[in-house]
């Protein structure tokens, strides 16, 4: 982060907006990245700390840093370097492919999103 911070105020036409969705209409950051900066509080309204599911009122004073241009772009895609065991297992369960779309016949269990719960 390059330090520097802009207050912007909230209009009437933005009333009742969450304000991630505020936030990510001005700038171009991930949810992620939005929901870490109101987390660690770099991100205020009113000059309090908020979360990702405020709705904002006219009037309100939104404070966000201001990043540098490589912060805001979402990372590259890295190609993940599967095992044989991992893309022969990949193979078995296939049961369509094609450019658009990849269908599975995935086990019970395996979950499906990574998350904080799985391991």
């Amino acid at each position: 982060m390059s330090g520097q911070i802009v207050t912007e105020t909230v209009t009437s036409k933005e009333e009742g907006t969450r304000l991630d969705r505020w936030i990510k209409r001005r700038v171009q950051l991930t949810q992620g990245q939005v929901e870490k900066m109101l987390r660690t509080g770099q991100i205020r309204v009113d000059g309090a700390r908020a979360k990702s599911n405020t709705r904002l009122s006219a009037g309100m004073q939104v404070r966000l840093p201001i990043l540098s241009g490589d912060a805001t772009k979402p990372p590259p895609d890295k190609a993940t370097k599967l095992s044989k065991e991992d893309r022969d297992f990949l193979r078995e369960i296939t049961l369509y492919e094609d450019d658009d779309m990849i269908a599975l016949n995935k086990p019970a269990g395996l979950a499906v999103q990574g998350g904080s719960g799985q391991g």
